[in-house]
């Protein structure tokens, strides 16, 4: 028997947030118009999972069931853009999990609506030891990097406490908020 159940892991895509540009919420949000949400979902992995807006899988207690998400909005990335007062003036780098298509195929994914916008990358693939290596201080680790999250207990503090609480700056669990 094949048993096809939904279950709590979730891609992430990290945002160094203490380094220019990154620092700056417009450039942010401008990045999180930029990806194509809908063909990671249907054209990548074949439209067997769910959107899921929020840091914590949608299955999981606590879930805010009214939670919006980005769309894929090229004009509203551009707009974030002009709204920035740091401007994205060098390349930036995503680097995806090493072992894992879909890592490399999400990076491409967002390197393609990058350049839509105007924003030059570079693709770095690397390896779970390096990029958590790396997570642990803003100036090696990476400007964005991706990875699956899976959920050890279903408790959103695993997520939640785990991956954005400052208590755990300076490593790879509050990477996106500290790095």
């Amino acid at each position: 028997d094949i048993i096809e159940q939904q279950s709590m892991r979730i891609a992430v895509i990290q945002i160094n947030t203490q380094r220019k540009p990154l620092n700056d919420v417009h450039v942010r949000r401008a990045i999180s118009y930029a990806f194509d949400y809908d063909a990671f979902i249907n054209d990548i992995l074949g439209g067997s999972v769910e959107r899921n807006p929020a840091p914590i899988p949608n299955n999981l207690w606590g879930y805010p069931k009214d939670v919006k998400g980005y769309t894929f909005d090229i004009k509203k990335a551009k707009a974030e853009l002009a709204k920035a007062s740091e401007k994205v003036n060098r390349i930036i780098e995503i680097h995806p999990m090493v072992g894992y298509n879909q890592t490399d195929q999400m990076a491409q994914l967002l390197q393609n609506g990058l350049a839509k916008i105007g924003i030059k990358t570079k693709i770095v693939p690397e390896t779970w030891p390096t990029l958590s290596g790396k997570a642990g201080n803003p100036n090696p680790a990476p400007d964005m990097w991706i990875h699956w999250v899976s959920t050890y207990h279903a408790d959103p503090n695993n997520r939640l406490g785990e991956m954005y609480n400052s208590a755990h700056w300076g490593t790879r669990n509050a990477s996106s908020a500290h790095t």
